[in-house]
């Protein structure tokens, strides 16, 4: 063994167990819409080189519902070129970003003078985290958007201190791109990066004129996004879930205005303004909660397990434990600058999400905390390490058992308690409606239960310029002359047409316990159903019934 690699052989132990962890059955679960819509862009730009709206190599996405950052749809395009338009197309992304993060937050925590243990240690506890699994496993835009922050951080850092024109580019350019990821960024990047230019100020590591010719560069790069962001696509998005203008807010002082009267003290405590900075308050005091961080998670279950929090709970006292020693270290200058500067990160990141209408508990836009918390987690393991190695062992063994149940849960009943968040069912249906179509003059398949038309062109793999203009509006389209998307009227099943293909939803256009593969309408002839880990039908395949 090399001497090179026998200094880094813990590195490579944490790096080759966190791809496992990552890589283990990465299709296991389902691929929920976001993340069909950012796999079917990426096949639209590999083979067209437009979004599938048709918008050549656009700056903002054009997806059916929305318009979406594209950083993550072109690191997309070389995966769903070597692995296909499936799971590991789209998955193999996040994970690439994901290891990515966790070896740049090695590399980070080094370059601020912590010591080599607690930075193998900060890698190990964010490998394991279940918030950094989990979001490293799914489509999401988080761990691109993360590993391009930390990258910035540590060229700017790099920049300040050597003020060579190499890091000063790496920086600009990865902070810059990581505001094409997630709209979090557009807030977090430009805040921190003050807050390290003032810490580094005080170190006397500032050259001012090189410093505006980084930010002119800064801004160039950012060009292009300016517009959405002010006033395009992004701010349409930011506003539909910001507390400012919130229709909830809006409703809110209508209701007191009308029972307080108009008077100034109703006007003064009941307007959008005071109502929306209570709000922020309120989601960033939340962002800190037991519940979310340690217990239960995010409500939404794609972004967290319900059963375990996004942090194991015992790390909460190793913590605790971490920003007293800190505080103490701090009084003797054992930490300075990049205690400062986590401390900050830690304290900023929660900022973004606030502003947002259930910004309190959200997984997604509160994903850079776990950064922070994981070195704070470190810090207070190193410490136990020296100071109480009994106590060490204690919280190690407790962590253990905190992991195994993560990971039973995750692997034995996840699955089957999130089924309808990750819309189970769709991929056997239109590989079961791929087959059958062609037999057809047209297909009909119901569009209420989910929009079925990207669950269509993702599974069968649909040449995207077909779909260039289409309208998706209207309550029925067609693709190809005969791919129809309809919503059933009541009672549907007795106007039947022979020779067309028709794709029923249980929950929507038949209910209850009526299940059509052993009791079938008269006119009905049950060709495939489709169900899910409990058994219950979700979709039915049918055709008119042949008269005997």
């Amino acid at each position: 063994m090399s001497v090179k690699i026998k200094n880094n052989l813990g590195l490579v132990v944490i790096l080759i167990l966190a791809l496992g962890l990552r890589l283990y059955r990465l299709d296991y679960l389902e691929l929920f819409g976001d993340e069909l819509d950012a796999g079917y862009q990426a096949y639209s730009l590999l083979l067209t080189g437009r979004d599938y709206k048709g918008n050549q190599w656009p700056v903002y996405i054009q997806s059916f519902s929305e318009w979406r950052a594209p950083a993550l749809m072109y690191s997309m395009v070389p995966f769903v070129a070597v692995f296909g338009l499936n799971e590991w197309g789209v998955r193999m992304t996040t994970v690439f970003w994901g290891m990515a993060s966790l070896f740049m937050f090695y590399k980070w925590l080094r370059l601020i003078g912590c010591e080599k243990r607690i930075g193998l240690m900060a890698m190990f506890v964010l490998a394991v985290a279940p918030w950094h699994i989990q979001y490293s496993r799914v489509g999401f835009e988080l761990t691109m958007m993360s590993t391009l922050i930390i990258a910035g951080l540590y060229g700017l850092v790099k920049f300040l201190d050597k003020w060579r024109w190499r890091w000063g580019l790496v920086s600009a350019s990865c902070l810059v791109v990581s505001l094409y990821t997630y709209n979090t960024a557009n807030i977090y990047v430009p805040a921190l990066c003050l807050v390290v230019l003032g810490i580094m100020g005080k170190k006397g590591k500032l050259n001012w004129s090189k410093i505006l010719v980084w930010l002119g560069l800064c801004f160039v790069l950012t060009l292009p996004l300016l517009g959405n962001v002010l006033k395009g696509e992004a701010a349409s998005r930011f506003k539909l879930f910001s507390v400012f203008g919130h229709e909830e807010l809006v409703s809110d002082v209508i209701k007191y205005r009308q029972i307080g009267g108009s008077g100034l003290l109703s006007r003064l405590f009941y307007n959008r303004y005071s109502l929306a900075l209570r709000r922020i308050v309120f989601n960033y005091m939340n962002s800190w909660g037991a519940d979310f961080l340690f217990f239960s998670g995010d409500v939404t279950y794609r972004h967290s397990l319900h059963q375990v929090g996004n942090l194991p709970w015992i790390w909460a006292p190793v913590m605790v434990l971490a920003v007293w020693f800190l505080i103490k270290s701090n009084k003797s200058k054992r930490w300075g600058w990049g205690t400062k500067i986590m401390l900050a990160w830690l304290l900023l990141s929660p900022l973004p999400s606030s502003l947002t209408i259930d910004g309190h508990s959200h997984a997604s836009r509160l994903f850079l905390m776990v950064f922070p918390l994981a070195f704070l987690t470190a810090v207070g393991l190193n410490w136990l390490w020296k100071k109480n190695t009994g106590l060490f062992l204690v919280v190690a063994c407790l962590w253990i058992f905190s992991f195994i149940r993560f990971e039973y849960f995750y692997w034995r009943l996840y699955k089957i308690d999130s089924w309808r968040w990750w819309h189970v069912g769709y991929k056997e249906l239109i590989q079961s409606v791929k087959q059958k179509e062609g037999d057809y003059e047209g297909v009909r398949i119901e569009n209420s239960y989910e929009p079925a038309l990207i669950r269509y062109l993702f599974w069968s793999m649909t040449d995207p310029e077909i779909i260039f203009g289409l309208d998706d509006s209207q309550d029925q389209f067609c693709i190809k002359n005969k791919i129809c998307f309809i919503r059933y009227e009541d009672n549907f099943w007795s106007g039947l047409v022979k020779g067309v293909l028709y794709v029923v939803s249980h929950e929507r256009n038949v209910g209850g316990d009526w299940d059509w593969e052993k009791n079938p309408p008269e006119q009905v002839t049950v060709l495939d159903t489709i169900r899910n880990s409990l058994s219950t039908p979700l979709f039915y395949v049918i055709e008119k019934k042949t008269k005997d």
